[in-house]
């Protein structure tokens, strides 16, 4: 019993991300040894997506940020469109963290009982997150930046992706 606890210790999935990530070239940052910070482009915007694993809970933690210039005013409708926004959601979340005026997307992957995570699965989890971050960018730009209410700033969003389809 004590050797299964401290293998699953001693594993930390983001050295395997890093090395591949080296592989490719892209531009991360190891800013310790449970996080690290990849640069990311996405449609609208360039990203910090963060990987965190914690060994306790043996789980990969993804959240990447985006800045909008909020004021008090938008808190009300910002949680309605935050609602919104999640009855469209399959898989993670936005949070509104008023503390640094930021919209945060967040989503957690256990890895309990796993000796390794392939490249392929990472590539599925940051692509989520950019595919989210990108998806519901404009609805936040309309409300937040243009002043539209939440059910505007959805439906617009929404009239894109069916538009794409």
């Amino acid at each position: 019993m004590k050797k299964e606890a401290r293998q699953v210790h001693e594993f930390n999935p983001l050295d395997h991300l890093e090395d591949h990530l080296r592989l490719l070239e892209h531009r991360f940052n190891r800013a310790s040894s449970n996080e690290l910070i990849i640069e990311m482009k996405g449609r609208w915007a360039e990203y910090n997506v963060f990987m965190i694993w914690d060994h306790e809970t043996a789980m990969i933690y993804t959240a990447c940020g985006l800045e909008f210039g909020m004021d008090e005013g938008t808190h009300g409708n910002l949680c309605k469109l935050l609602t919104l926004i999640h009855n469209n959601m399959w898989i993670g979340h936005f949070d509104l963290c008023e503390e640094k005026k930021i919209i945060i997307f967040r989503h957690s992957f256990p890895l309990r009982d796993v000796e390794t995570v392939t490249f392929g699965q990472f590539s599925d989890l940051i692509n989520l997150t950019l595919q989210e971050c990108d998806r519901f960018y404009p609805a936040f730009v309309l409300l937040v930046e243009e002043g539209k209410c939440p059910e505007d700033a959805m439906e617009s969003v929404m009239l894109e992706t069916a538009g794409v389809a």
